[in-house]
């Protein structure tokens, strides 16, 4: 193999050894300079001559971590993949490529070869299935219109439940995108009983349990709307407080998401800063944190949160947890109450490449894929990004980038601000919530 000169050595001996140092250490990594990245990179060429395909591609994902933002480096980058033009390396091929700037002449000249390669080659493809403008309207696709909603869950038949905050109301989107209200009503309110006469006041979250029931948290009570069409009330009641005990006692302050589990029991943050625990007959329990905010792993109340804003159920006991006020993933044993906090950088920012690394800015929601990777939605950065198996962060749609909302492949898709994220088979549906929107991504056989 070419040898490598000392800096580059240097260079790969700091990127493994950041694996394992403080997180100040990772945060603070610094690009290489264009020369000697050019030279790491044909290294990683030179590695795909000789056949080693997998050695290139970890080659090349560290080459990008390293140098994310120089546009001359990434045309090398895409040059590189193009040459080969192996389903191992399309994917980087197109995620590159599709970060350059469609309006200068390297851009214009990348955007012809995706054109061609897209006869051949799948990417995924963001669309709107319903909303895309503030109001309120029941319809079809970009007809209908939401009101900044904050919570979503797609039921097994593909329907997907939204809380529609700003409108006060619960609405279902069909997969073939008409949006009708299933509960709530123009005035505002607190009135459990039938879903058309029932009363919401600025409802937040969504999860679905495996009998159909639809949770959400609204004021200081956890609700849930029926299959059969009936509103109720878990627990909580209309006044703000704290305290564990089953109705009439266990209260809460605000909750601000919640989930769901096999059981039908409940998962409640409540104001960012406690995990609390729900069981079917409304008996509150706090399982972690509290409300002093911070951050701390540890068990129980040692734990602390600055401001979980979603939640997804990884198995029967664990629940993965989205804090968003320290930027991180963290990760909640419901039976021992232990919390750990994922590998990562909380240092805010918009950077791909190994976890351990990688930067977000105001983390808004998770889902997980069926091949068990983790897609993420980082509102900040107005991107969807997915942390593989091999613990690799890189950006499947949108991206830092200003502009107006639209839909496209990849890189080339903008969003508002994408917050809850729901997988339904292959599908991933995306809250879109300054774009008042429900829209979805084909995931395929580039994520096999």
């Amino acid at each position: 193999m070419k040898p490598l000169s000392s800096l580059l050595l240097a260079v790969l001996a700091g990127l493994t050894t950041t694996l394992g140092v403080p997180e100040a250490a990772a945060c603070s990594k610094t690009p290489i300079s264009d020369e000697a990245f050019e030279a790491f990179v044909e290294d990683g060429y030179f590695r795909d001559r000789q056949g080693d395909y997998r050695g290139a591609i970890e080659h090349f994902q560290r080459a990008i971590a390293m140098r994310p933002t120089n546009r001359k480096v990434r045309y090398l980058l895409a040059n590189t993949y193009w040459r080969d033009n192996q389903w191992t390396n399309a994917r980087f091929a197109w995620e590159t490529l599709l970060r350059m700037n469609p309006a200068d002449k390297d851009g214009k000249e990348a955007v012809a070869w995706l054109r061609d390669y897209a006869r051949e080659a799948w990417v995924p493809s963001v669309e709107t299935l319903a909303g895309g403008g503030a109001g309120y309207v029941d319809g079809r696709g970009r007809a209908a219109r939401f009101r900044n909603p904050n919570g979503m869950a797609v039921a097994a038949s593909g329907n997907v439940y939204v809380t529609d905050t700003g409108n006060h109301r619960l609405r279902r989107v069909s997969p073939d995108g008409r949006v009708v209200t299933v509960a709530g009503s123009e005035q505002p309110g607190w009135a459990d009983g039938p879903a058309r006469s029932a009363r919401l006041f600025a409802p937040v979250g969504g999860a679905l349990d495996p009998a159909g029931n639809y949770f959400f948290a609204d004021g200081a009570r956890v609700r849930f709307l029926t299959p059969s069409g009936m509103v109720g009330t878990l627990a909580g009641d209309y006044q703000a407080g704290w305290g564990d005990g089953g109705p009439g006692v266990g209260r809460f302050v605000r909750p601000v998401a919640v989930a769901a589990d096999w059981r039908g029991y409940v998962v409640v943050s409540d104001n960012g800063t406690a995990i609390r625990l729900v069981s079917p007959d409304g008996q509150v329990r706090t399982v972690a944190g509290g409300l002093e905010p911070g951050w701390a792993d540890g068990v129980g109340q040692e734990a602390r949160f600055r401001y979980v804003s979603a939640m997804r159920m990884l198995d029967k006991n664990n629940v993965l947890l989205v804090d968003s006020g320290n930027n991180r993933l963290r990760e909640l044993n419901l039976v021992s109450g232990k919390v750990k906090t994922h590998p990562g950088c909380s240092k805010a920012g918009y950077l791909d490449g190994p976890l351990e690394v990688a930067h977000w800015r105001e983390l808004s929601g998770v889902a997980v894929d069926s091949y068990g990777n983790m897609l993420v939605a980082d509102g900040g950065n107005r991107a969807i990004r997915r942390i593989s198996l091999g613990r690799d962060v890189q950006t499947i749609a949108g991206g830092n980038a200003k502009g107006p909302p639209r839909d496209g492949p990849g890189l080339m898709a903008r969003f508002g601000e994408p917050s809850e994220l729901a997988m339904h088979g292959n599908t991933l549906y995306i809250l879109d919530r300054q774009h008042h929107a429900v829209r979805r991504i084909q995931l395929g056989r580039m994520f096999n």
